[in-house]
């Protein structure tokens, strides 16, 4: 908690959680979940079997995200700002509590589009689990 740069973090069996880094965060790990809360910089996450959540981000801007795992949900809580976004599971559903102005083809496993008019990247990609944005 409360790093005043940013946070490289590389675990294997247990679950990770970073709260309030002033910097980046960037995380890798292969059995475990990861809990992001108030990341003020870009974010990365390289999951295998573990649920990602992202929340409380600084309001007012966007950071570049790629939230990647394989046997487990996303959940990212947003603040108001644009991204593009670009969402992917093989056996789940996309879920948005925000509009996104959809591009190119749409449907409950494969989602691009537009947050708030688009703007940093929001990359966010499972094989078996669910996707919320809120």
């Amino acid at each position: 908690t409360t790093i005043r740069g940013d946070a490289e973090v590389h675990d294997s069996n247990g679950n990770i959680t970073l709260s309030g880094v002033e910097g980046a965060a960037k995380v890798r790990t292969t059995f475990g979940s990861v809990f992001l809360k108030g990341i003020a910089g870009t974010i990365s996450v390289e999951n295998q079997n573990g649920a990602i959540s992202v929340s409380d981000l600084p309001s007012g801007k966007c950071r570049e995200m790629s939230l990647k795992t394989n046997f487990s949900s996303i959940r990212v809580d947003l603040p108001h700002a644009g991204y593009n976004v670009h969402a992917r599971t093989s056996f789940g559903s996309i879920h948005s509590d925000l509009p996104i102005t959809a591009s190119g083809s749409l449907s409950q496993e494969n989602l691009t589009g537009t947050i708030n008019g688009g703007g940093c990247r929001l990359e966010l990609e499972t094989a078996n689990g669910n996707i919320t944005i809120e």
